[in-house]
């Protein structure tokens, strides 16, 4: 996902609404959360590069008139429960040491809680707020358990499905919804709902698929099933741990795998625009405008690359 600083930007160029108040509103009650904890239950690090909390405004204006004074709330609970997911996937991932995890554990419960709070204070104990973030979570939960048969080495990469990978690619980043959901409760108008909401998943596999593409010696060696890793398992026909690196990177992209993949995240992101609606333009369009540009440049790229280094007969321009 991108940055907080991207998406103001973005915000600031293309919204018709001045939301620096909203903004500044939204820093101070973040502020007041963090200041009731301990110091060693120091979230603020966490929230600084977290730009959850201002991806709702991104669409905002598709939802007729919103409830400001629950707004802010929303905006705080979001960026608390990205927070505590990125702070849970060090837990999962990261190999640590004793005082390391349980730093991030104290920071972990403080941010549970607050999230839990901020979204109370904007969505009533009955309404459907709540099973859908249950519902976002349990998606989440079901993606990291189904991505660590693999990791944990129960399952061979060669063995997943191509819908298993966009299973797990969706899951990665279907919280993002709540953003979606959330203004649709908020706000008085909710017909471009189920618009938004398929668009940003479209978009969502996009963007994984472009990351998975910078990261896939990494997955390689973390045994996670990405759409690259099994890419690359199908057509090795072995376990792709024990190939060479540089055997594996010429077969993606020599083999046309890449520029398979690429052209895959084109048409997601294609129809993420087609969804969300092109005659009604929202900040969220240009940051899909935006990925769709750097998709293209990447292909044109390797294209060039791929197209120079096989009309030598040698293709050892193997890009990293």
């Amino acid at each position: 996902m991108s940055s907080f600083y991207e998406y103001k930007r973005t915000l600031s160029r293309l919204s018709p609404i001045d939301r620096d108040a909203t903004l500044r509103a939204l820093a101070d009650d973040l502020n007041d959360r963090q200041r009731r904890w301990p110091r060693q239950v120091d979230f603020s690090g966490v929230l600084q590069s977290c730009a959850l909390s201002i991806f709702p405004l991104l669409f905002v204006e598709a939802f007729g008139h919103v409830d400001e004074e629950r707004l802010v709330p929303f905006l705080a609970g979001c960026k608390l429960l990205a927070s505590s997911l990125m702070i849970a996937d060090s837990l999962y991932d990261e190999e640590l040491e004793r005082d390391e995890r349980r730093a991030l554990l104290l920071r972990w419960h403080g941010l549970q809680f607050e999230f839990e709070r901020a979204f109370a204070a904007a969505f009533a104990p009955e309404s459907p707020f709540w099973n859908a973030l249950q519902s976002v979570l349990a998606e989440h939960l079901r993606g990291i358990i189904r991505e660590s048969t693999y990791s944990a080495g129960r399952r061979r990469i060669g063995d997943a499905t191509l819908s298993e990978c966009l299973e797990i690619a969706l899951a990665k980043s279907c919280v993002s919804r709540i953003a979606v959901i959330g203004l649709r409760l908020l706000g008085d108008d909710d017909s471009h709902a189920g618009g938004l909401l398929k668009s940003l998943d479209d978009y969502n596999v996009a963007r994984q698929i472009w990351d998975d593409l910078q990261d896939w010696k990494a997955d390689l060696q973390a045994q996670r099933a990405t759409l690259v890793t099994r890419r690359l398992a199908v057509a090795t026909g072995t376990r792709t741990a024990e190939q060479n690196v540089t055997a594996l990177a010429r077969e993606l992209y020599y083999g046309g795998h890449a520029d398979d993949l690429l052209d895959l995240a084109r048409a997601y992101l294609t129809s993420a625009l087609d969804v969300a609606g092109r005659d009604r333009r929202l900040p969220w369009h240009a940051i899909v405008e935006d990925l769709e540009r750097s998709v293209e440049s990447l292909q044109r790229d390797l294209q060039t690359i791929v197209r120079r280094n096989l009309g030598r007969r040698s293709p050892l321009g193997v890009p990293a």
